[in-house]
Formats: structure tokens, sequence, C-alpha cells
């Protein structure tokens, strides 16, 4: 494939055209490596597509669609002081922040502990990787990129434009989640958004017209966690997932002879031996051969795998509830009677809180134009001055299917 361009563009159901000018097409190659290639095969929602079946979009097509959202801004801010070397640190920061997000995406975090930004920072900054060579080789200092995905770069107004309360990652993940998944909540107005931001004061800052705008994406967030991000049947599916892998873990830990047919179990060797994958490694794992290998344990013969698997595929699943103290003991006494440790039955899990907004953590920052100043969103905003600490907490009770019976 011809790589070396002038300029490209790629259509996109979202932006509608991705483009990649002759100052960005740079960029083009690193969508050809293997590190970001592998985003093809992790899917943006992890096992969200259980539930919402045409949730099937990759980390791929988000990656880019960060990239793009991120240039619109660039473009339309029009920072005088803003140097080819800072657009494309920022640029690249933008199209590679979520290339360390393995398996099943966030699941995988959960039951190997080690976060994506970890194995972000190790893929960027992998001097025998395709990425790194890329990168020195346009000039890009690979410090000044990590920085920014850091919140540690000098140029505060750099880290917020890829890390705050409306980034472009939250803006383009709002829009492709919600068309992926028919939740409409996420449907926001982005080129709206873009064309009311202005550099101020070193700050990337929002014209009074921008607020309902804004004010809207705030309100499609916090309903997108609630009903798509945080659904409790999701946390089910990613929680059964991560029971699987420990009991794995703890088979190969007792000197369990694994049939593994297609010995896929080896890409995994590095956890299972309580070690941090290589990037080499790393790269190498993908929801396809996790896909691959969950099915191909249905050969294992010990029990407790074999029931974890079955609940993997039954259509009720575990499920996940609100709880009293009642219920909790109600299904303690139930699971002791099933032939599986209480651990595989019953688990809580504290429920992420979902904030609307928070006037302390990265305001955003408003123009306004009478009275000549930069004001906070919240001191403006008629919805969001009043409920700015929306929270919803909650603490849920995962139970076995066969315990369902019980009437909470």
């Amino acid at each position: 494939m011809q790589l070396k361009k002038k300029s490209t563009f790629i259509k996109d159901p979202i932006h509608g055209e991705i483009n990649f000018s002759e100052n960005d097409v740079w960029l083009w190659e690193i969508l050809f490596t293997n590190e970001f290639q592998r985003l093809n095969r992790i899917r943006q929602l992890g096992l969200s597509y259980q539930l919402f079946p045409s949730a099937t979009h990759t980390r791929f097509s988000h990656s880019i669609g960060v990239y793009e959202t991120a240039r619109r801004f660039i473009d339309n801010l029009k920072i005088k002081n803003l140097t080819p070397k800072k657009r494309k640190v920022i640029l690249a920061a933008a199209l590679l922040h979520d290339i360390g997000h393995g398996p099943n995406s966030h699941a995988f975090e959960k039951y190997t502990n080690i976060s994506h930004e970890t194995y972000t920072k190790m893929i960027i900054s992998n001097k025998n990787g395709s990425i790194y060579k890329i990168l020195t080789k346009n000039n890009v200092p690979v410090k000044d990129v990590l920085d920014i995905l850091d919140k540690k770069s000098k140029n505060e107004w750099m880290n917020s434009l890829v890390s705050s309360q409306i980034d472009v990652d939250r803006i383009d993940y709002l829009q492709r989640d919600s068309h992926y998944t028919g939740a409409t909540y996420g449907e926001i107005d982005s080129s709206m958004i873009a064309r009311r931001a202005m550099f101020m004061n070193n700050q990337i800052v929002f014209s009074l017209k921008a607020i309902s705008t804004i004010e809207n994406f705030l309100i499609g967030r916090f309903h997108m966690y609630e009903q798509v991000y945080e659904n409790v049947h999701t946390i089910a599916n990613e929680w059964i997932i991560q029971q699987i892998m420990t009991r794995v873990k703890e088979l190969y830990k007792s000197g369990y002879k694994f049939v593994d047919y297609n010995n896929l179990l080896e890409l995994f060797s590095p956890w299972l031996n309580d070690k941090l994958f290589t990037v080499e490694e790393f790269i190498k794992l993908d929801d396809w051969n996790l896909s691959v290998l969950l099915d191909s344990l249905k050969h294992e013969k010990d029990p407790i795998l074999k029931t974890l698997l079955e609940e993997r595929d039954t259509k009720n699943k575990y499920v996940c509830i609100d709880y009293t103290k009642k219920d909790y003991q109600a299904a303690i006494a139930k699971a002791k009677k099933l032939k599986m440790p209480i651990k595989y039955n019953i688990d809580i899990i504290k429920h992420k809180a979902i904030c609307l907004y928070d006037p302390n953590k990265q305001p955003i920052k408003i123009y306004n134009s009478l009275t000549k100043k930069i004001e906070n969103f919240d001191t403006l905003s008629n919805i969001v001055s009043k409920n700015q600490f929306i929270k919803k907490e909650r603490t849920l009770l995962i139970i076995n299917s066969k315990l369902i019976k019980y009437k909470f």
C-alpha cells in the first residue's frame, strides 16, 4: 500500500470525513503499524455488544475520530503561536491515546490489575516499535506526547484538549457510541462546540452561546454512563469473564494440565506468571484470540470452570441488583448449598459514581462577552449551577443465575 501521500481522507459515519492534510498526512503511516492495526480487533465498548448488538465498533475507529476532532478544534482555534511541532504533538497524542487497551477493553484491566495507560506509554516509548520510529522520524518528541497523555504538559490547554470535562476523546466517543448502540443520549452538536471554542489567556474557553450545547453534552454523557457504559448487565457480563480468568489462573498456579488445543494460554503466560506483558507480547492480544481461548476452555474438566463457562453462555447470565442486607444474607445462605466456592456465586461491586459536572476538576471556562471576563461554566449555567454535584452511587450484588429463583 502506498503510504506517502500529499493528503488523504477516510469516510466516517460520525464525522463525514477524517482528513489528513498535507501537514498531517505523516500520521497516516501510523495507522498501518501492527500496534495501531491491533485496535481494529478491540471493540470500543468491550462486552456491551452482548446487550447492544450493533456496538461492535472498534478502538481503531474511535482513535481516528479523536484525531479528527482534535484537528478541527486546532484549526478552528487559530492559535497564533502554535508551531508545526506542537501541532504534531497534539494530534499524535489524540490519535494514540487509547493504543494500550487490551481485550474486552476495561474488563481486561480489572482481572490483570494493569491500566491501559500503562501499556499506552510502553507502546509509544518502545524504541524498537514502529510508532516510536515514525514519531522520531517526523521530529515529534515522544516525551511531549506522553506528557499530554499524563496531563503533565507545560501547555495546560493541550492537556485539557485531550483530557478534561469536555475533551476531544469524550466528544467522539459520545457520538460514536450513541450511533452504534442506538442510545440517542450522546447525540451532541460537536461542530457547534468546536465553533464556539476560543483561545484566550493560553487556555481554551467557550462563548456564551455554547452554554446550552455544553449542557446537552454533559447531560448526554451522564445518561450514556447510566444506560450504556455502567449498564448493570454489561457489568455482570464483565464480571463472569473476570471470574473465568481468575479460575484459569488458580488452576495454572496449582499445576493443573490444560487441554488448550489452540495453545492460546501461551499468549497470557506473563499474566499467569504475575509478570507485565512486554510490548511485543501485549500487541498479540485482542478480542478475537481471547474469545477463541474462552471457547476452547469448554474442553477443560474442572467443574468450577465448566460452570462459569456455562453461566457465560446462559441467557440469564449473572444478575446485578440494588440490594439490602436481607437480600445478601439470603443469597449467601442459598449459595452455600451450591458445589462451588461462594466467591464464584456472589460478589459485591461498588458502582462508580456518575457525576454530571465537577466544578473543582478542570472547570469548563466561558468567556462572558457582557462582563468581558472568563468565568466558570457552573456560575453561568442554569442547569449545572443547581445540580452540579449530581452523582449516582450504587452498590451492586452479583449472583449466580442458579440463585435467581430467590425473590429479591
